[in-house]
């Protein structure tokens, strides 16, 4: 990969709202975990609910350690060595540590949100009933509740509950800083 901008937070912090933004203004490729662990699960026939899901990452990553579940995914996307990629949904910080190794430039940005807000977004989503103790029970999973490691180990840490605009200029003014960007 030649850049890596990497985009972390927990469930409903606005993850995949910028990082569609970062790939439709710079052009980047998108590399969704979310997505590449849902294509397994329904390639084992595992019915896709969030609690499968999850588990299912977390055995993936168990499975194949943080390279091979990066490896795996890059290659579910079709990345190729010059692509500049944007990330969704990373939830290790080993994970991150080995895209850092394999790009030239990584920019990691964690989006911080209350919980309160979280839980509304969350059950807000079209297509989801999601009740507040659902959100509460996909939220203390095991790789859920271990997100908050990534915190200390990003490039910037941006308050996402400020206005979406504010956010979007906030990415383009740090990728657009990065000097191999």
């Amino acid at each position: 990969m030649r850049c890596a901008i990497v985009v972390c937070g927990r469930i409903g912090s606005g993850k995949s709202t910028a990082v569609n933004y970062v790939a439709d203004r710079f052009g980047y490729r998108v590399v969704a975990f979310g997505r590449y662990i849902r294509a397994v699960a329904d390639a084992k026939g595992i019915p896709t609910h969030r609690e499968n899901l999850q588990d299912l990452g977390a055995c993936l990553f168990r499975c194949r350690g943080a390279s091979g579940f990066l490896h795996d995914a890059l290659k579910h996307f079709g990345v190729n060595s010059g692509d500049s990629v944007v990330f969704d949904g990373v939830r290790h910080p080993e994970v991150l540590a080995q895209i850092r190794q394999s790009a030239g430039t990584t920019i990691a940005v964690y989006l911080d949100v209350d919980n309160d807000e979280r839980s509304r977004r969350h059950r807000s989503r079209e297509g989801f009933d999601v009740s507040p103790s659902d959100h509460l029970v996909a939220d203390a999973h095991i790789v859920e509740a271990g997100i908050c490691r990534l915190i200390d180990a990003c490039d910037l840490v941006l308050d996402a509950t400020r206005p979406l605009s504010e956010i979007q200029v906030m990415l383009c003014d740090m990728i657009s800083r990065s000097p191999r960007v």
